[in-house]
């Protein structure tokens, strides 16, 4: 939870309850920084409401599913992931079992996929 938000020269100043981040005035826009742990913390100032916001990111999330694949963004390597359906095929890890296939599994887009074409899923 975040306590207090100072603007010192050139950087912000977010004291949480976990602790106190810094973050470059100049980098604060719409994006999002890497932390210790591999989680990343998206930061975006909303000028009209004066406020800025802290959150932290999900491992991985849903981009996009098309006829052969899912897209999904991991957060933890910053980089978007190919999974294909048909056979199950993560392009990033070069396996079919990996945390990318499980996720894509987990999606409702995903097994509508799976529906539409006829073909059981894969168990994650």
């Amino acid at each position: 939870m975040v306590k207090k938000v100072q603007q010192k020269s050139g950087h912000f100043s977010v004291n949480r309850s976990s602790g106190v981040i810094t973050v470059p005035a100049d980098l604060v826009k719409d994006t999002s920084f890497p932390l210790t742990n591999k989680k990343r913390v998206m930061i975006r100032i909303v000028p009209e409401k004066r406020a800025l916001l802290i959150y932290t990111l999900p491992d991985m999330e849903h981009v996009n599913v098309l006829n052969d694949h899912a897209s999904i963004m991991d957060n933890t390597l910053d980089k978007e992931v190919d999974v294909y359906l048909d056979p199950l095929f993560c392009d990033y890890c070069k396996r079919d079992n990996c945390n990318h296939t499980a996720y894509a599994l987990s999606l409702p887009e995903v097994q509508d996929a799976y529906k539409r074409k006829g073909i059981k899923p894969p168990e994650p």
